[in-house]
Parts: C-alpha cells; structure tokens; sequence
C-alpha cells in the first residue's frame, strides 16, 4: 500500500482545527487554555474529557484514551490511519501526496479513489433520472410517494434514484466521459458485462437506494423491482438486487444507515434500532427514529455487531417482522450478541406485519409504546423453541435447554450466564437448581465431544490453542505482517473456548478497523483482566518466543490453515447433523437438497486446504 508522504501528513496536522473536529462529537466548553467536555467513549455525568488545542490532542481521563487529531478521528470514524488522513484532507481541501512503493501498491490506491469517484457519479445519475420531467421519473416519483408512501423531502436528503429499464442504458457512456477506467467500470458492480462497446447494466427499472459507508459515501446500491423492470432482465424476479461484492464493497462489514445513525447517538446509552431491509430502515428514519440500521439482505455477523458496539455498547434493539422468517433470523442473530457483550431486546410485530407497514399505521408514538413490550434475549429464545401447544414430552423440553445452552457458553461473562440461566429456569418452568445442574453437565460434554471424522490425531483444542498463542505473538513480535494477518483470519474462525481467544478476537478487530497497531503502546482498556496483562507482556519481552519463528510467513500459513480447517469441520459437522433431521420423518426434500449442496462446497473446500504448500499440509496428517 502506498505511504502518504510526511508532507501532507504536516500540513494536514497544521491545518486541521481538533477543536472544530471534536466539537461535532462532544459538546465542549472553554476551561482555561483547553477545552472539556463529556467523554465520547464512556457514559459520565461529570466531565473528564479534555482538548488542548495548543498541541492539537485530545485526553479522556474516565477511559484512559488521548492522541492527536488524527487519533481522534480514527476512533470516532471507525477509520485505519491512511483513511483518517484522507477524511482531513477532505474536510480542509488539503491535497494529499503518496509515496508509492511499487506500480502495483500506485494502481490499487488509484482503483479505490475511482471507484469511490464512480459511486459518486452513478448516485447522481440515477438521482437526476429520478427527478426527471420524463415518463420515467414521473412513473417513479409516483411509486415512492403512493405505493411506497415516502415523501419527495426523504428521497432527496438519501439520493433516491431510478435505473432506466434498457439493459444498454446511457449510464456507461456517462462514466466514460468522466474518463473512468475501464477496470473501474468492471469492477464497479454496476454492469453485468460489456458487448459491442456498451456496458450492460446490473440494474434495470429499479428504484435504487445508495448504500453509503461509515463516511457517508455511496460504494453501492439496493434497487427495488418496479413494473419498469423488463422481462428480459436475467433477476426479473428478484424483489431486490443488491451490488455484488466489490473492492469497495464487503456487505458483512457494513451496515445500512450507520452512517447516518451514529450520529443521532447523543450518549453510549442509547440503543440501535435493527430492521431487516433498507426500505424498514428508511421508514424508521422518516418517523423520526434516526438510530434505525440494517444488514445487507444476509444474516447479521459477528463483524457488524462489533461495528454497533463502538458507537453504542450497551444493547441492540432488534424490530422484526412477524413472519417465521424474521423471527427464525433473529433467534439466529442472539449467540452473536452474547459473544459481543451486547444485551440483546426484541419487538416482534403480528404476523403479516413489518416494521414499514406498522409505522405507516402507528408512527412514533406507537413505536414507543411498542417498545415496553420488549422482549429480553432468553425470553425471545424460549418463546421461540417453545412448540405453539407447549411442550408435549420431557424430550422436547431437553431438547430445548441444550439449544439454550449452546446459546449462552459463547457469553464471555460469567455473571450473564448466571443471570441467563435463572431467566431459563422462569420462562420454561423448569427447577433452577436442575437447570444449573443440567448446564454443568453439557459444559462437561462440550469440552470432552466426540471424536468426529478429524483427520489429525491432535484434540482441536490443542491445535487451536497453539495457534492462537502462535498467531498472537506473531502479531505482537511482527507487526509489519499484522494488518495482512487481520485481513486473512475471519473472526468466525477462532473458536471461543479456547485458551487467548478474548483477546485474539480484540486484537484482531482493533487492527482491523485501525484503532491500533501492534507498534504503538497497547490502550489498557483492551487488556481486561491480569491473565490478559500477563500473556501480553510476556509475548512482548520474551525474547525466546522471537526467535523461535525463524520463517514467520511460514507460521502464519500453519496457523491460518489451522484455524480455517478445525472451523470447516466443525460446519461440515452441523449440516451433517441438520441431514440427518431433514431426512427424519416428514422428510424435508429441499432442505435436504440444500444442505448436501452445502456439504459439497466444504467438501471441496476441504480438500483444497490438503493441496496448500507442503508446510501446511502436515497439518492434515
């Protein structure tokens, strides 16, 4: 990647007012030379946050944070450093210079720039055709505000727009007159292809919704089937089409509406609202619940959770639809937030009922005497296994209570899982001191399983917890290889009953999204108990554990092979386990049609991981 030169980094830090950057944070006041105020990252009542605009840094004395401007944004953007540069550079029309290392590290930069550019453009193409005096635009503005009930005020603050119906439409000749690539063009996601010279579009009679990053720049899109939409048109029948993944574009890292949401969070006690689709989100936003975010049409992951936790780390409240579907995606969203530390509440609707339509009837105020019947995580849970008629054998309620468990081990903290268990015991009527008893024995079972078809005779928690410690001391001991460690190792793949797991998952989520780098001073916070303090020094000042790994890229490799190999296992395992119930009568043919499909994938998966280098695949004898 190409360095910014220490040029504009000066001049950005000598221009850039942390005063005024701060200020649209933390409501601050003058205290002699500096300025204070309500701490961004912790809820006080007591000021104890402070800006010293002299030395252009910021100190937070409640949760022990400080830097300087570029610090600052970082944190409260969600930023990596070069970004944070360039969101300055921006705010201040500061031009930025690179020193590009290599040709290659000078195109990706060059790429990204475009394809941010390209968005840019594509957005008001579309939004002008919207606005249009023409057939279409009329045909459009008439399906926002009557079939869709919106008002032309929302479409235009989110830059609603309209994708003409011709698959051949003017939009690629339109971006080649702004001397856009024809790399950027292909990797836009905007076109299927291109043939006789014209670029064949993705979208077609759709209603298009910017999907904007964390900055408020549009790097994809939703578009909504409209009358408009051709016959021709290969996802005819498809509600939405989103944008596929793309340099820019990773829809399990981003949430729609966070851009906009986290800043109508005035304190970290407030609470994101979760709907399931954009059009929910923008209705939310409409009746004045501006904290309102949704996932990109897949389940919600670990990765997005994180993301609402910087911003509000105390609870999620999750408005679903009634039907089956949402209910059976929610239930799935819980181990999740227990993994994360969030308190989880639900506000299930009737069935046949979304959060769209119960708005449009109800508005705000209904929403907010919705919102006292919210149900805690566990309640939701067991209302969810329970069958309609109650449970009919002890089997069944068994059945249940190891559902339940398996839900709440992944609860970093002991107290929550005792607070879960009473709430267990209460909601299926069940003897506490059984229940805890019950727990007791499933936790006994889980760390002794057994033995499914692993083809290394070494326990998976032996190999894990060796490749965690290795993959820690590898980040801490070499941090110029820690940001392409963070990029490759999925955070679903570390298992959380491991030994250095909580804090392998931080580490990693730290780097990731640039809050910090394993060459800077460690924020306390992030080290939460002494056994944390104690493994991370001792990584760090153990000169043996330096030169033990004589070839570290060869000991990345062992570890992320490690890694990903237990975790497919262990999904190989699960969809085993789920065949085995689609096939128990009444047999479930497409389900069991999926799920071998499913199986197949990691089948081959599986059997590429054997063919990686041989250093690897020694893993695997």
């Amino acid at each position: 990647m190409p360095f910014i030169k220490q040029s504009s980094i000066d001049d950005i830090l000598s221009r850039a007012d942390i005063v005024d950057i701060v200020g649209t944070h933390v409501d601050l006041k003058k205290a002699g030379h500096e300025f204070k105020g309500l701490s961004p990252f912790n809820s006080e009542k007591s000021p104890s946050f402070y800006v010293n605009p002299a030395k252009n840094s910021f100190y937070c004395f409640s949760s022990g944070q400080g830097g300087n401007i570029i610090q600052f944004v970082m944190q409260m953007e969600n930023l990596t450093y070069p970004e944070a540069l360039e969101f300055l550079a921006n705010r201040y029309s500061i031009k930025i210079e690179y020193e590009t290392s290599s040709v290659e590290a000078g195109e990706a930069i060059s790429l990204k720039k475009q394809l941010l550019s390209l968005h840019e453009h594509a957005a008001y193409w579309f939004h002008q055709h919207f606005l249009s005096e023409t057939a279409d635009g009329n045909f459009i503005r008439q399906y926002w505000t009557e079939q869709r009930q919106f008002s032309i005020e929302l479409a235009e603050e989110c830059k609603i727009g309209f994708a003409p119906a011709s698959p051949e439409t003017e939009l690629g000749e339109y971006l080649k007159k702004q001397n856009f690539s024809k790399e950027a063009l292909q990797n836009s996601g905007l076109f299927y292809f291109e043939r006789n010279g014209q670029w064949v579009s993705r979208f077609q009679g759709r209603l298009m919704i910017p999907i904007r990053d964390i900055q408020g720049r549009p790097v994809a899109f939703t578009a909504r089937q409209t009358q408009k939409t051709p016959e021709t048109d290969t996802a005819r029948e498809a509600k939405y089409v989103n944008s596929p993944e793309t340099p820019l574009f990773h829809k399990s890292k981003l949430l729609f509406g966070l851009d906009h949401a986290r800043q109508h969070m005035r304190n970290h006690d407030e609470s994101f609202l979760l709907v399931e689709g954009q059009l929910d989100a923008l209705r939310c936003r409409e009746q004045g619940l501006h904290h309102a975010v949704a996932p990109q049409g897949t389940a919600l992951t670990e990765e997005q959770l994180l993301l609402l936790k910087r911003y509000s780390p105390k609870a999620i409240h999750c408005f679903l639809d009634g039907d089956a579907a949402g209910q059976k995606a929610a239930f799935r969203s819980i181990p999740l937030c227990f993994r994360t530390g969030l308190s989880l509440y639900f506000l299930p609707l009737p069935e046949g009922i979304d959060p769209d339509q119960f708005l449009l009837q109800h508005g705000q105020q209904g929403f907010e005497e919705h919102l006292q019947t919210k149900l805690p995580a566990i309640q939701f849970a067991c209302r969810f296994l329970q069958p309609p008629e109650g449970f009919q054998t002890p089997e069944e309620k068994t059945q249940a209570l190891q559902e339940l468990y398996s839900m709440i081990k992944d609860s970093a903290s002991l107290t929550a899982q005792d607070g879960y268990l009473q709430q267990i015991s209460r909601y299926l009527r069940v003897d506490e001191a059984a229940t805890r008893a019950d727990y007791k024995s499933f936790l006994r079972q889980q760390k002794n399983p057994a033995k499914h078809e692993s083809q290394s005779d070494t326990p998976k928690s032996q190999i894990l917890t060796n490749a965690n410690l290795d993959i820690l001391s590898l980040i801490l001991l070499h941090p110029n290889l820690s940001e392409d460690i963070a990029n490759k190792l999925e955070p679903e793949w570390v298992d959380r009953q491991t030994p250095h797991a909580a804090l392998l998952l931080k580490i990693l989520m730290e780097i990731r999204e640039g809050v910090w780098t394993p060459d800077e001073e460690i924020p306390e916070a992030l080290l939460e108990d002494e056994q944390e303090r104690k493994l991370f020094y001792q990584i760090k000042n153990t000169k043996t554990a330096l030169e033990r790994f004589e070839d570290p890229q060869t000991e990345i490799d062992d570890c992320l092979y490690a890694f990903q190999k237990q975790y497919l296992l262990k999904q190989k395992a699960r969809i085993e386990q789920n065949i085995t119930e689609a096939l128990a009568p009444p047999e479930n043919w497409e389900q069991l049609k999926e799920l071998q499909s499913q199986r197949n994938e990691i089948r081959k998966l599986l059997k590429n991981l054997k063919n990686l280098t041989p250093t690897q695949a020694t893993l695997a004898n």
